[in-house]
């Protein structure tokens, strides 16, 4: 889709003209490491996220990045390592989803099963306290601050509208490991 080259492009020129901010330049870096990946650049993608968390440590979405890279180049072992950890300082259905993944390809349907239970268990605390729990999580400094001013404006219809598609996600790949099995 789209002209994937030229997104390259442009968001490698967003970085050279850099905000100074570290959280943001963090966050673009991340960014093009998941074009990069997107792309099959693996090890492209691996230093992206790797220069993301130089800048920002535990930056959430560059860990998740890394463990993508680790399925990319079929270690899920690594993957699986990293998402555990991550999901164990960020409650996130996404994170959980993608280690339930990273079960199913490392063989191990149980424990995907397991983690799509997680997922689908913050969808659900997540619906219940709305966007009040994501816009505390992200005052505590989760998420780059361009994040926080979108989750400041964020709408409860909005919220639902992601959790909709998180649930999807989850069902998604619960049939996916259904039939691998």
């Amino acid at each position: 889709l789209g002209r994937p080259t030229a997104a390259l492009e442009a968001m490698e020129l967003a970085l050279e003209a850099g905000s100074g901010i570290p959280e943001q330049r963090a966050w673009a870096l991340t960014r093009l490491a998941e074009l990069q990946l997107a792309h099959g650049r693996v090890q492209k993608a691996r230093d992206g996220f790797r220069r993301s968390l130089a800048i920002q440590p535990g930056f959430p979405h560059a860990v998740a990045g890394l463990a993508r890279t680790d399925l990319a180049a079929g270690d899920a072992g690594a993957a699986i390592a990293r998402l555990e950890k991550l999901l164990a300082r960020v409650p996130s259905a996404e994170y959980a989803v993608e280690l339930g993944d990273a079960y199913l390809l490392d063989g191990r349907a149980r424990a995907a099963d397991e983690a799509y239970e997680r997922a689908r268990a913050f969808q659900q605390e997540l619906s219940r306290n709305g966007v009040r729990t994501m816009l505390a999580s992200a005052e505590l400094g989760d998420f780059p601050e361009e994040q926080v001013l979108v989750l400041r404006g964020a709408r409860p219809g909005d919220f639902r509208a992601a959790m909709g598609r998180i649930e999807r996600s989850v069902e998604k790949a619960r049939t996916a490991g259904e039939r691998a099995k």
